[in-house]
């Protein structure tokens, strides 16, 4: 598949402003999603792929003592993929019968492409089946500026996850998660590297920081 021309004329701006390698083109938000469809819709089926996540965690929140906290974190995954085949594929290998059916998820408005869904708030989400965690970081901003801190420093302030009883009936659980596009930095897709241009400098500045810690597929 030959990088689509919004894309190559990135470079030189990546270059300049991000210190990117030559292997690296910066994206605007429209043009991952671009990107993301454009895979769907391909005859290369599931691919592996490398994604990185930026999020705030917390911002002017009453009793945390820092202005905002930001977490940086990034996963390998995979893009493309059928959810139902895969749970009834676990099935099969726990020796239970093929007939998993997933539920309507009420808040997805439609589907854009198999790894792209739009939901009834307005967000457009990257729908993916995490493999492994490349790492996590996390910086808070106060009356000092911008600095990386240990998880230690934030763990009181961060939200907590809750897990969902899960309904697949299976031992394993066949994990999907979804991602809203404004919170990609980063994706390594096929040995290429696309870096998301964001609306917020500060997004921008922490993917700097810390691009090299991050691991890839």
């Amino acid at each position: 598949m030959s990088i689509p021309n919004f894309i190559k004329k990135y470079n030189q701006y990546a270059e300049r402003a991000y210190g990117l390698g030559q292997s690296s083109q910066l994206i605007g938000i429209e043009d991952l999603k671009a990107l993301i469809v454009g895979f769907d819709n391909s005859s290369k089926g599931n691919r592996f792929i490398s994604l990185t996540t930026n999020t705030t965690v917390k911002e002017w929140t009453r009793g945390v003592p820092f202005e905002a906290i930001y977490k940086i974190s990034q996963l390998n995954c995979m893009l493309g993929g059928d959810y139902t085949k895969r749970v009834n594929d676990q099935r099969i290998r726990e020796g239970l019968p093929a007939d998993f059916v997933p539920s309507i998820n009420p808040r997805v408005e439609r589907k854009i492409s198999k790894s792209l869904w739009l939901f009834k708030n307005g967000t457009t989400k990257i729908a993916i089946f995490p493999q492994q965690s490349g790492g996590a970081f996390y910086f808070v901003k106060d009356k000092d500026g911008l600095r990386e801190v240990e998880k230690s420093i934030v763990a009181p302030y961060l939200n907590q996850v809750s897990v969902p009883v899960a309904s697949q009936g299976t031992q394993q659980d066949v994990p999907i998660r979804t991602y809203d596009v404004e919170s990609v930095r980063a994706i390594h897709i096929e040995g290429k590297e696309y870096m998301i241009d964001s609306s917020r400098e500060v997004y921008n500045t922490i993917y700097s920081l810390v691009k090299d810690k991050l691991k890839t597929v």
